[in-house]
């Protein structure tokens, strides 16, 4: 029987070093564009159902911030292929995920939210962008109320409400209670900026309605609200000022339905670090420089040095994954091999994708830097709310901006582009965009440019005075008559006035 085998301790961190080293050069590394192909199908883009694939999707998502008026029109339908908003309604009221702000658009009236899975806030949530002493005074009181009351205990906005009124009337001198506009504004202050959350979508959903993306999955009916009885007459003008100022319909409207509780606080610090940066290769597969969110504690180094350890114990490996991108890159054992398989050519033609170009699975603008657009016009690209992006093996072939008048496009490949608009007329007719009229196109008139023009009117795009429009599925049929199709050919004035599409800051939809 063989004895027990000896070996110095140095000896064995120069044998690990070594082995670590043959890994690193045993990979050859990928063109950007099929780590921009590999990553959605790492995200599960396509492949999930039901509650289940909702709960798969949160795990890997858990703690991005993404558009909120994209979680429920693009980020969780494109990879939950049927999904309903019942099944995160399921998962939020079981308690086993939380909604999380992450910062609010400048009218207050979109944000950011993060899903986390329940057990990880502590690590996982986003961080907090404003302090205490930055927030409104009613939003303050309401911090105030739920630290006077057990840690965990959810109020109604109506329970709320009548103790916002008692502490402004207890100041010195004593302060008119917030009106019922300025009491919504306070929830919605501490909820984008993840002081409060809810144990449902539906506040988050009524509170979206009409911004960036269009809410194309209604939520289930909510009950209507009850007629309340007049309040008997008590004493003290403070109580009567107090009921005036904050009635009970105005605390049970739809963007205040729900329970509402204070989000935990952040963990210990080296354990968010490690547990973020962990949850990031998680997410991804593959960890760049550019995949690390702005703003994290410490920035790249800080996931540097906890991948470098998770290394040495062989739960990532370090190696030069993705051309041009840096020889710092960490990825997970199994996304390496699938990274190997998305560089072999793909049976069959390839497919289209559209995604938010905020979703997490979309790697231009975060890891991968934006390509140039053909043409020297329009606007620049970014990770926008209610941008999105039209994708073909990895390749960005358009770039739609918010509102859906301006398309960019990155290449002029007859083929690569009939895809793109075959893939952006789909999820327009999905009813996931709405209704698109493009005015524009590489900042030309749209029915100027040949290739991509062509491309889209293949896809079932068709002449407008504007430009060209595709409806959605629930939208109405629409005939062009020849003077119209005339006057939308006219020239670059065409579609340029203020009745072109959406003159707020909508998302992909016309109105």
């Amino acid at each position: 029987m063989p004895g027990p085998d000896y070996c110095d301790v140095d000896v064995l961190r120069r044998i690990r070093r070594r082995s670590l080293a043959a890994l690193r050069a045993d990979v050859e590394p990928v063109p950007p564009e099929v780590f921009a192909g590999f990553l959605p199908g790492w995200h599960e883009v396509g492949r999930l159902r039901g509650v289940d694939g909702v709960a798969a999707a949160v795990e890997t998502l858990a703690g991005t911030p993404v558009a909120a008026s994209a979680l429920e029109s693009l980020v969780l339908p494109a990879r939950v292929v049927d999904y309903r908003p019942e099944y995160l309604d399921e998962l939020t009221t079981s308690g086993e995920v939380v909604w999380i702000g992450a910062g609010a658009s400048a009218t207050g009236l979109e944000g950011w939210v993060a899903l986390v899975p329940a057990d990880a806030v502590a690590d996982l949530a986003p961080d907090r962008r404003v302090e205490i002493t930055e927030l409104s005074q009613p939003a303050r009181w309401i911090l105030e109320i739920f630290a006077a009351r057990p840690a965990g205990v959810g109020r109604f906005a109506r329970e709320l409400a009548p103790e916002v009124a008692a502490r402004a009337g207890a100041t010195a001198p004593p302060l008119p209670p917030p009106t019922p506009a300025e009491f919504a504004e306070a929830i919605w202050e501490l909820a984008w900026a993840g002081f409060l959350s809810n144990d449902s979508l539906a506040p988050l959903r009524a509170r979206l309605g009409g911004s960036a993306h269009p809410a194309t999955l209604a939520a289930p009916a909510t009950r209507a609200t009850r007629a309340t009885r007049a309040p008997r007459a008590r004493s003290g003008l403070r109580s009567m000022r107090a009921r005036r100022r904050i009635d009970a319909p105005s605390t049970t409207a739809p963007h205040l339905s729900g329970r509402w509780s204070l989000v935990p606080g952040a963990g210990e610090a080296t354990a968010r670090i490690l547990g973020r940066s962990l949850a990031l290769v998680d997410r991804d597969g593959v960890v760049l420089r550019g995949s690390v969110p702005e703003g994290l504690p410490g920035g790249f180094g800080s996931v540097y040095r906890v991948l470098a350890r998770a290394e040495e114990s062989g739960q990532v490996r370090r190696g030069y994954f993705v051309e041009g991108l840096g020889a710092a890159q960490f990825a997970l054992p199994e996304a390496v091999e699938r990274l190997r398989a998305a560089a072999a050519p793909a049976p069959g033609p390839p497919s289209g994708l559209v995604l938010a170009a905020t979703d997490p699975a979309q790697a231009y603008g975060a890891a991968l830097a934006w390509p140039e657009a053909c043409g020297p016009g329009g606007h620049r690209p970014g990770r926008k709310i209610g941008a999105c992006v039209a994708l073909v093996a990895g390749r960005l072939v358009f770039y739609l901006e918010r509102g859906g008048r301006s398309l960019l496009t990155f290449t002029t490949e007859p083929g690569v582009l009939a895809i793109a608009a075959d893939a952006l007329a789909e999820a327009i007719r999905a009813g996931r965009l709405g209704r698109i009229t493009l005015t524009t196109i590489d900042g030309a008139a749209a029915l100027t440019g040949a290739a991509a023009t062509a491309a889209l009117r293949g896809a079932g795009f068709v002449p407008h005075p504007r430009g060209l429009r595709l409806r959605g599925a629930m939208s109405r049929p629409e005939s062009v008559s020849p003077a119209a199709e005339t006057t939308a050919a006219s020239g670059p004035g065409a579609g340029s006035g203020p009745g072109s599409g959406l003159e707020s800051a909508g998302g992909c939809v016309d109105a």
